[in-house]
C-alpha cells in the first residue's frame, strides 16, 4: 500500500476522523525519531496519488546527459567516418588514372575497388568532385573552368536510387545527361544541378530577380516532372547568361579573346604593341653584337636615329638598328619602322644607358643559367688566374669546372672578371668567396682551387689556397697541370744554345716583318712551294712570349721555311741600303752556324710531343690514366 502511494498509482487514502487525527497528533509529539521519508507530490486527476520528487529530478538529469553525450558520440562518429572516407578518396583520387576515369565520367571506383579497403564505405568517394560542394562557393575564373573540367560524371552503367513517386518508383537516368549537356548529376544529394548556372549564375533571375532555386542552389530531383523542368530552364534567361558568361571566361583564360580590362583599354594595348616594336629590334641589335663580339659604340653614335644612311659612321649598333629596320620595310612590315619614326624623342632606347643595361640584363639571364647547372652538379672547382684590360685595370677571370648532368660531360664556363685594387693574399682570397656568393652559388660545394704556381696564390701557408681552405678545407689545391709543362719547357730552354736559336728565330721574324722585305721574302717562298713543299701557312709567325709551347707552330713553320729565309737573306747582302743588308749578313752567318742548325731540329723535334701533350692538358674532359700516358710517352721518345 505504501509503496503504491509513493509510485502514485492512486490508490485510496484512509479516512482521517477526529481521533485519529488528535492521535496522529500526540504520537508525533512524541516521537524523536527523524522523518528520512522522500519528499512527495500530489499527482493531479487522483485522490491519492504522489509523486517522489528527488527521483524525478535526478533521472531527467541522467537522461539529459545520455542524450546530450549520446548526440556527441554520434556526431563523433560521423565526422569521423566522413574523414576516413575522404581521406582514402583523396588516396585514390590522386593516382593519375583515377583521375582520368573520374574527368571522363567513367566508375573507376566499381572497377578497381580493390584498390580501396573492402571495410570502407566507399559510395561517397566521388564526393569531392560532386558539383552539391560547388554550390554558394565563390570561385576565381581559373579554378570555375578547373571544377567543370573535373566535374564528377556518373559512368553508363552506374545504378541510381529510386525514389517513390505516386505510385511509381522513378529514378535518374542517363541518357538526361547526354541529351541536357549543361546537366550535373550529385551523388550526395540523388539530384541534378546546372553546372553552369551553379558556377556562373547571379544567385537571382526571372520575374522580379528572385532568388534561385532548383537545378541552381538547390538540387532537383522530381523526376516525375523532369522533361518539363528541363525544357523550361533552358530558355530562361540567367540559364543563358550563365552559359555565355562560361564561354567567355573560358576564350579569355585560353588566351583566345583579350580580357574586358584590355578590350575597354586597347588604346593602352596599341601603346604597348608598339614599344615592343621599338625595344626588339634594340635588344636584337645588342645581341647580335655581343655575339660576334664586336664593339656597340662610335665616335658619333647621340642624338636620335636617321632611318636613311648618314655620311659618317655611327658605330655598329646603329647600322645593325638601321639594316633591321630597312629590311623589314622591304619585306612588307613597316609596322617597326612606322613605330621607330612616331615614338617621343626620349623614348628611342638607344642611348649608351640603355644598352648598357640590356647588357646587363643578358649577363644576368647567361650567368643564372649556368649557376644553376653548377648548383645542379653538387660539386664543383673554381679556375682563376690575374690579368689586366687594355685601360690597365688590373682584375682576375673567375671560372668554373664543373660537371653537366643534363649534357653528360664536363663542363667549364666563363663567370666574369673581377675588378681588384688591393692584389693581396687575403683581399684576393675575399674576393673570390665573396663574388661566389654574390653569383648564389653554393659554394660548400667547393671542392677544387686551380691556380698558377705564384706563391701568393700556391703558398700552403698563407697563400690564397690555404686561406680559402680555411672556411673550406674540402677544396683542394691543384696547380694547373698545363702551366707546370709550361714552366718545364721554359726551365729547358735556359740553356745556351736552346736560347740563342730562339733569339735568332725572334730576331728573324722581326726583320722580314717589313712589307718590302715581306713581299721579297714572299716571293721566294711561292718558288719553294712550287719545288719542295706543299705547305698552306703563309708567312712567318712570331714566338709567343709566355705560352712556351705554344712556339712549336712558330718553330715548325720557320723550320719548313728554312731554305727560302737563307735565299732571301743572300740576296739582301747585296742591296744598296747599309741596315738591311747588314743584318741580313748577321743573320745569315747565325743561321748557317752548326749549333743553330742543331738546336732547331732538336727544338722542332720536342715540340712534336709537348704541344699534343700540352693541349690535352687544356681540354676539358681530361682524364687522369690517359694524361699519365701522354707523359709516359713523351719520356720514352
Amino acid at each position: 500500500m505504501k509503496a503504491k502511494r509513493k509510485i502514485g498509482m492512486g490508490c485510496k487514502r484512509k479516512r482521517v476522523t477526529k481521533n485519529n487525527g488528535m492521535l496522529a497528533a500526540k504520537k508525533k509529539r512524541t516521537s524523536k525519531k527523524k522523518n528520512i521519508g522522500k519528499r512527495l507530490i500530489l499527482t493531479p486527476g487522483q485522490s491519492g496519488g504522489v509523486i517522489p520528487l528527488i527521483p524525478i529530478f535526478a533521472g531527467l538529469s541522467v537522461l539529459g546527459s545520455l542524450m546530450s553525450g549520446g548526440a556527441s558520440v554520434y556526431n563523433a562518429v560521423q565526422k569521423e567516418k566522413k574523414t576516413v572516407e575522404f581521406f582514402h578518396a583523396i588516396t585514390y583520387l590522386k593516382k593519375p588514372h583515377a583521375i582520368e576515369c573520374v574527368s571522363k565520367g567513367e566508375e573507376p571506383l566499381e572497377v578497381q575497388t580493390s584498390e580501396i579497403h573492402s571495410d570502407l564505405d566507399t559510395s561517397n568517394v566521388h564526393s569531392i568532385f560532386d558539383i552539391q560542394l560547388m554550390v554558394g562557393k565563390k570561385f576565381t575564373d581559373a579554378e570555375k573552368l578547373q571544377h567543370l573540367e573535373n566535374l564528377w560524371t556518373p559512368g553508363k552503367n552506374s545504378v541510381f536510387p529510386s525514389t517513390q513517386h505516386g505510385k511509381k518508383q522513378l529514378k535518374f537516368q542517363f541518357g538526361w545527361l547526354e541529351n541536357w549537356k549543361w546537366l550535373a548529376y550529385s551523388k550526395i544529394e540523388d539530384g541534378v544541378y546546372c553546372k553552369y548556372c551553379v558556377l556562373f549564375s547571379k544567385y537571382r533571375g526571372g520575374k522580379g530577380s528572385q532568388l534561385l532555386g532548383q537545378l541552381c542552389t538547390e538540387p532537383f530531383n522530381k523526376w516525375k516532372h523532369t522533361l518539363e523542368k528541363f525544357s523550361t530552364h533552358e530558355i530562361t534567361n540567367y540559364h543563358q547568361n550563365s552559359v555565355i558568361d562560361f564561354q567567355q571566361i573560358s576564350s579569355i583564360v585560353t588566351g583566345k579573346t583579350d580580357s574586358v580590362y584590355h578590350q575597354l583599354n586597347k588604346t593602352e594595348k596599341i601603346q604597348k604593341e608598339n614599344n615592343r616594336k621599338i625595344i626588339i629590334p634594340v635588344i636584337n641589335s645588342v645581341i647580335l653584337c655581343g655575339r660576334q663580339g664586336i664593339a656597340l659604340r662610335g665616335h658619333r653614335d647621340s642624338g636620335p636615329l636617321n632611318i636613311d644612311e648618314p655620311l659618317i659612321n655611327e658605330g655598329n649598333f646603329r647600322s645593325l638598328l638601321r639594316f633591321f629596320l630597312k629590311a623589314t620595310t622591304l619585306s612588307g612590315d613597316e609596322s617597326f619602322k612606322l613605330a621607330r619614326e612616331n615614338c617621343s624623342k626620349n623614348a628611342q632606347y638607344i642611348s649608351w644607358k640603355i644598352q648598357n643595361e640590356i647588357v646587363h640584363i643578358c649577363f644576368d639571364i647567361i650567368i643564372s643559367k649556368i649557376v644553376k647547372k653548377i648548383n645542379d652538379s653538387t660539386f664543383f672547382s673554381i679556375i682563376a688566374d690575374e690579368t689586366a684590360d687594355i685601360s690597365g685595370v688590373k682584375q682576375f677571370a673567375l671560372c668554373a669546372r664543373y660537371y653537366d648532368v643534363n649534357e653528360k660531360k664536363m663542363c667549364e664556363s666563363f663567370l666574369k672578371f673581377v675588378p681588384v685594387d688591393d692584389v693581396s693574399r687575403q683581399s684576393l682570397a675575399n674576393h673570390i668567396i665573396t663574388e661566389l656568393k654574390d653569383l648564389n652559388i653554393e659554394i660548400k660545394n667547393l671542392r677544387g682551387q686551380g691556380y698558377d704556381g705564384a706563391a701568393s696564390m700556391s703558398g700552403k701557408l698563407n697563400g690564397v689556397t690555404a686561406l680559402i681552405r680555411k672556411e673550406y678545407p674540402s677544396a683542394l689545391y691543384i696547380h694547373c697541370s698545363a702551366h707546370n709543362l709550361n714552366l718545364s719547357v721554359s726551365y729547358a730552354c735556359n740553356i745556351q744554345g736552346i736560347r740563342n736559336t730562339m733569339g735568332t728565330v725572334e730576331a728573324c721574324y722581326n726583320f722580314l716583318n717589313t712589307p718590302k722585305r715581306q713581299n721579297f721574302f714572299n716571293i721566294h717562298l711561292a718558288e719553294l712551294k712550287k719545288k719542295e713543299t706543299s705547305s698552306n701557312k703563309q708567312k712567318l709567325k712570331r714566338l709567343c712570349p709566355t705560352r712556351w709551347v705554344e712556339r712549336y707552330n712558330s718553330i715548325e713553320t720557320f723550320n719548313e721555311f728554312f731554305p727560302a729565309i737563307i735565299y732571301c737573306l743572300e740576296e739582301m747582302i747585296t742591296w744598296k741600303d747599309i741596315d738591311t743588308s747588314s743584318k741580313a749578313n748577321q743573320l745569315l752567318l747565325a743561321l748557317q752556324s752548326s749549333e743553330f742548325n742543331v738546336a732547331l731540329s732538336v727544338l722542332n723535334h720536342i715540340f712534336q710531343y709537348t704541344q699534343s701533350l700540352c693541349k690535352y692538358l687544356q681540354s676539358k674532359n681530361i682524364d687522369l690514366v690517359v694524361a699519365v700516358n701522354h707523359i709516359n710517352l713523351v719520356k720514352i721518345n
